[in-house]
């Protein structure tokens, strides 16, 4: 394929012959790049469209009616591909309220077409395309003004290629009849709800939470409840407020008054002068209540009945993959498969296209 021209947009007219252009398309790639190591919320510094023939980086930083693109982002007649499309779809939530659709995601789409689970852009360019893409600018400062040629390149790259994948993986899937096993899957990824992070369920995040006592487990728990609304509403990164391994410090030590809480190590000065009494009183609140569940991090050993079950189970998705040219461990992990074993319905457990090619093998 031949290089496609690429255009750099930062003036209203030339945004709305793209978005013209656009409109001519049933499917175009995207990209997005963002800076968010000083911001809770990512700020969307460029974004990147391409189609075959050519590829265009908008610049939102020089663009008064930017937002202009929000109704073709919506367009449900327009398809747009993205790779690991999570951060570009929260950036752009977060600027419109609202998350492109419909989406087309090329890592998701991979591991039908028999590559890694979770691969990487870079890695399925060069393994799908022959192609050696750098990765001199991926800590780049993507706000900073003007960029260089060699930034706009790599940014180019991200769009350019992603067409191209685009284009061989959606006639592999076609012609191996799996275009349809992946409808769920995309559609899920454009439900807003994926790309907001409601507060309460904030402590998720932490580790090794199953060490700690009952009341020490309400007590992180109402921590990174406080610590997500604050980062929230400041629009701080969470660890400019808490680090993990500080919050979970704040949660065993308990402290019930500011000189406690002025000894502990990692606590900065500022924190304890500007937060310090809101802590107090989430930690002395926290104690008054149950903390929930946690996950079964350590089920128990598998019954000799349930050994059995598990191995049938497995060679009958061993087979399965095999017939679909499909790694097993992608397919059903063990995890999942000794959930099934122990009674969990297939669509509690399985979702999408995995769902759809397990039936049969989990009856």
């Amino acid at each position: 394929m031949s290089a496609p021209h690429t255009r750099y947009v930062d003036d209203e007219r030339e945004l709305q012959q793209l978005i013209a252009r656009l409109r001519d398309h049933s499917w175009f790639a995207l990209d997005t790049e963002f800076e968010r190591e000083k911001t809770y919320y990512p700020k969307l510094c460029l974004l990147q469209v391409a189609t075959p023939e050519w590829v265009a980086c908008v610049d939102p930083h020089a663009l008064e009616n930017f937002d202009a693109l929000r109704d073709i982002m919506l367009d449900t007649t327009i398809l747009k591909v993205l790779h690991a499309c999570a951060q570009d779809c929260e950036v752009l939530y977060q600027r419109w309220h609202a998350v492109p659709t419909p989406l087309f995601d090329t890592q998701v789409a991979a591991p039908l077409l028999g590559y890694a689970e979770q691969i990487g852009y870079a890695n399925l360019v060069e393994q799908m395309l022959g192609v050696h893409l750098p990765k001199s600018h991926t800590r780049t400062d993507w706000c900073r003004r003007p960029l260089s040629d060699a930034q706009l390149r790599y940014a180019e790259d991200d769009a350019r290629y992603l067409a191209e994948l685009y284009l061989r993986m959606h006639e592999a899937l076609v012609q191996n009849d799996r275009l349809s096993w992946l409808a769920h899957d995309f559609a899920e990824l454009s439900n807003s709800a994926r790309y907001t992070n409601p507060p309460q369920d904030a402590w998720q995040r932490l580790k090794r939470l199953d060490r700690m006592s009952n009341s020490q487990l309400a007590i992180a728990q109402a921590l990174a409840e406080w610590r997500e609304a604050t980062a929230q509403t400041a629009n701080l990164p969470r660890a400019w407020l808490l680090r993990d391994d500080t919050l979970l410090d704040l949660a065993r030590v308990a402290p019930t008054d500011l000189t406690v809480l002025k000894t502990m190590d990692k606590i900065h000065p500022r924190l304890v002068s500007r937060y310090g009494r809101t802590l107090l009183a989430v930690i002395a609140a926290a104690r008054e209540n149950a903390p929930r569940a946690l996950p079964d991090a350590r089920p128990a050993p598998l019954t000799p009945a349930e050994s059995a079950a598990l191995a049938k189970l497995q060679a009958a998705v061993h087979k399965l993959a095999t017939q679909h040219a499909l790694d097993p461990d992608v397919l059903a992990s063990r995890k999942k498969l000794v959930r099934i074993v122990r009674g969990a319905a297939p669509s509690e457990v399985f979702k999408g296209w995995r769902l759809l090619a397990l039936r049969g093998a989990l009856d």
